[in-house]
């Protein structure tokens, strides 16, 4: 019987959300109504870390908030998640990061950001936190941080051997390439793909020729969007097709992409190899139901679908 997952450490960003919806978005002078209001502790290294939680893992977060209340709010409810966080998470003098949602539930919104604690990640919180870093079995890095502190923890990760994974996430900061060479697998979003491989993937080939380009560049395994709800991993001689599960779900790629490298991480850290946790994660991004943290899956639930797919995960652990 389970009891205990296996370490995984997250590096990356932490914020509070205050999202507001109303019948209408405001304009410039002309104020609107709101109809509900909701505050949440968020960000794509949240995420992330809240599914690796909910996956079984054994999880700690490295990111950063501010000398301030909210800092006490991500904490708190980050520790009911069963998540803990690493050294030195609040930046002396600094504030929470925040973002402000104004939505009309019509697909109409207006968003403002204010960065805080989040642009101040550095390598010395990465260092100062060593012990997190090399201790786990599989180290999670995406690029909403600064690259310097993601820079720091691959190289971290790797020299200790750890199975190392980078997520996009969605940034237009570029890698050195001779820390691709120190990345397990390289996951990579859709709305990435050009940057990272130079061309567009709208289809399986067009995806198998953007993630060759990274393999000749020294990835050792890559994972990307091949458009019409497909993924493609491909892994030296090896390529595999994740059609998505279902029709139904969340339809929100920030969230279901979140969830995917997580899962990915957490079935590496397990002793699976790149393809096998790419077929746990495809399964798990399909749960989501939506952005908050109850609506992640449960280990269970992906067990159950896996097993309805015809994998006993648990009897194929290598872990």
């Amino acid at each position: 019987m389970r009891t205990r997952g296996p370490n995984v450490c997250i590096v990356g960003d932490a914020r509070v959300e205050y999202r507001i919806q109303g019948a209408n978005v405001p304009t410039a002078g002309v104020p609107a109504d709101a109809q509900s209001y909701s505050d949440l502790v968020t960000g794509t290294g949240v995420r992330q870390a809240v599914a690796c939680s909910h996956l079984g893992a054994v999880t700690v977060l490295l990111c950063k908030t501010g000398e301030d209340a909210l800092s006490g709010f991500v904490h708190s409810r980050l520790a009911k998640e069963h998540v803990r966080l690493g050294s030195h998470w609040r930046e002396r003098g600094k504030r929470t990061s925040v973002h402000f949602v104004i939505e009309d539930g019509k697909g109409n919104s207006l968003i403002s950001r204010f960065e805080g604690a989040n642009a101040f990640f550095s390598s010395r919180d990465v260092f100062d936190s060593t012990n997190v870093v090399t201790v786990a079995k599989a180290v999670l890095v995406s690029l909403c941080i600064p690259m310097e502190s993601a820079s720091s923890a691959i190289r971290l990760a790797a020299g200790a051997r750890r199975h190392v994974v980078l997520d996009s996430a969605n940034s237009s900061v570029r890698l050195d390439p001779d820390l691709m060479k120190l990345v397990d697998v390289f996951f990579i979003r859709k709305d990435d793909v050009n940057l990272w491989a130079g061309s567009e993937a709208a289809d399986r080939d067009s995806a198998r020729i953007a993630a060759e380009r990274l393999i000749w560049r020294g990835a050792r395994a890559v994972v990307l969007d091949a458009g019409n709800d497909e993924k493609i991993l491909l892994e030296d001689d090896r390529e595999l097709h994740l059609p998505r599960y279902g029709q139904g779900g969340l339809r929100d790629p920030q969230v279901t992409d979140d969830l995917f490298s997580a899962a990915l991480t957490v079935a590496l850290a397990e002793g699976h190899s790149p393809s096998e946790a790419a077929t746990f994660a495809n399964a798990a991004s399909s749960l989501a139901s939506g952005p908050e943290f109850h609506q992640f899956p449960s280990r269970q639930a992906v067990l159950e679908l896996l097993h309805r797919d015809g994998i006993d995960w648990e009897s194929s652990s290598a872990a």
